[in-house]
């Protein structure tokens, strides 16, 4: 993804997802052109971007659009999930393979950082009661 906007863990994720998902490349996704094959993942992307509470203006800036083709995605999302099942397919794949696959593996690295946090907590209650008893000893001299 050599470009010149920085993506975030999950906008990376979502992007290679869709990419996987709809068989198209990074630069296909943010193609200017408005064949289906292209507009179809594209606004999947962006609805399952702003249910992450990407703003919309970020996510134009990422796919080289207007923010108001965000929002014309947004608007069209629940008509497009009603009747349009290529459409419904392709969100519900991609959204079922981001919380089975990438979320797990948030949840399983947060379980890390959580187990990490502790011991470093455990570290520094011990550093502190020895600063404590240090501190302690000094008074009674």
């Amino acid at each position: 993804m050599k470009d010149l906007i920085s993506l975030s863990s999950t906008e990376e994720a979502m992007f290679n997802l869709v990419s996987v998902c709809s068989n198209l490349s990074y630069r296909q996704i943010k193609a200017k052109s408005n064949e289906q094959k292209y507009v179809m993942p594209r606004s999947v992307l962006s609805i399952l971007l702003l249910e992450e509470n990407i703003p919309a203006n970020r996510i134009a800036l990422i796919l080289g659009k207007n923010h108001s083709s965000i929002l014309s995605y947004k608007r069209k999302h629940d008509i497009n999930m009603q009747y349009y099942k290529p459409y419904r397919e392709l969100y519900e794949e991609c959204k079922d393979e981001y919380y089975t696959t990438f979320r797990a593996a948030k949840v399983d690295s947060m379980a890390d950082q959580i187990k990490n946090l502790q011991k470093n907590i455990k570290k520094l209650q011990r550093n502190m009661k020895r600063v404590n008893e240090y501190e302690k000893s000094k008074t009674n001299y």
